[in-house]
């Protein structure tokens, strides 16, 4: 099965890579063949209009390098090879990424038989995975990351765990927020990934990576930041703070070790409380909807049904509503984050009124 669907994915990969004439691609080529073959400085990197740099067999826009240099080094390979098989290797990788990553979770949820070939099924018509791919992102090895961080925890090796999910911050900035929440139950697993990323800065010219941040698509922009930001900046700073503090109170007070339930819930307030998300960053909400499928077998209500139903298909199917705008879907995608981060509120409060212990319990202890 393995060997069918790495070949399955580089046919896909071949043919679409040459089939689509657009894609973010032209920027991480153009990087990887500006480290390889420019005598400059690798800070020097972010100062161009790097998708621009050199011509390609592919439409391009304006584009600039906005990951860290360690992500510029494990992506400057693809500089060896041909445009069109780069673009395959790359695609490849994504999706034998995020089909690796939906076998490990489900393994770990302990499904089996038909609720491990139903579940898994259904994730490979995510269509924020589909987009990620198209679009050829790299949020699919950010999910792999993040899941080999769960699974190592699991086994008993935060620093590991911790490290994985360090190596992921360095291509976007927001996993260091689910290791702070790892952190809640397990020190180590933040200091790791504190540890690995600081090292990383280290690198000469690392700080203009977050300058390069900056340069981001306006229709990128969250809802909450568009309205909250447009009042005060402060009042979105405030809300974010609250999202943040809720989902910390909550995940400490719980004392649950299933990380995967942790995760879930850490990745939806992630997105609720950062200023921009893009489409393609929602291929790691595969995470906490396998988690509701799993929770819908032991603890089922029509609620959280409806609510998982709902939720996931506005996701999955809204980036085909062609008659809606960009600005307008994103206050879609963002009110079904927001219902489903909710939801989890909810799952975690409940959870931790059914594990405490009775009141007569308590007192005995105290006598």
């Amino acid at each position: 099965m393995a060997l069918i669907a790495t070949a399955s994915c580089i046919m896909f990969s071949y043919w679409y890579s040459r089939y689509a004439n657009h894609s973010d691609f032209p920027i991480f080529y153009n990087a990887a063949s500006y480290l390889l073959h420019e005598d400059s400085r690798v800070s020097d990197i972010y100062d161009v209009w790097i998708s621009l740099k050199y011509p390609l067999p592919e439409e391009t826009n304006p584009g600039k390098f906005i990951y860290s240099p360690v992500a510029l080094f494990l992506l400057a390979p693809l500089g060896y090879f041909e445009y069109y098989t780069a673009k395959t290797i790359l695609m490849s990788i994504d999706m034998l990424c995020y089909i690796f990553s939906v076998y490990l979770i489900l393994r770990y949820l302990d499904f089996s038989g038909r609720w491990f070939l139903y579940p898994f099924s259904l994730s490979l018509i995510w269509t924020p995975f589909f987009i990620d791919v198209v679009f050829v992102q790299i949020n699919s090895i950010l999910l792999l990351l993040l899941t080999l961080a769960i699974c190592s925890i699991r086994n008993d090796k935060p620093l590991i765990s911790g490290s994985l999910i360090g190596l992921a911050a360095l291509f976007k900035i927001f996993p260091i927020g689910i290791a702070m929440l790892f952190g809640l139950r397990n020190w180590r697993v933040f200091a790791s990934c504190l540890l690995v990323f600081v090292l990383a800065l280290t690198i000469p010219g690392s700080f203009k990576w977050f300058a390069a941040t900056r340069s981001i698509n306006p229709i990128s922009i969250s809802p909450a930041y568009q309205f909250l930001g447009s009042i005060s900046l402060s009042l979105f700073c405030l809300y974010s703070a609250i999202i943040g503090f809720v989902t910390a109170l909550l995940i400490y007070v719980s004392k649950s070790d299933d990380y995967v339930k942790i995760a879930s819930y850490s990745i939806l307030a992630i997105f609720l409380a950062a200023p921009v998300f893009e489409y393609y960053h929602l291929t790691l909400l595969i995470l906490p909807y396998l988690f509701l499928v799993k929770y819908l077998r032991t603890n089922f209500r029509i609620i959280y049904l409806f609510i998982f139903l709902i939720s996931s298909s506005v996701i999955c199917l809204g980036y085909f509503f062609g008659r809606l705008q960009l600005m307008e879907m994103q206050h879609i995608y963002y009110a079904s984050m927001l219902l489903l981060w909710s939801t989890y509120t909810y799952i975690f409060i409940s959870d931790h009124g059914h594990d405490r212990e009775p009141i007569h319990v308590l007192a005995y202890r105290f006598r």
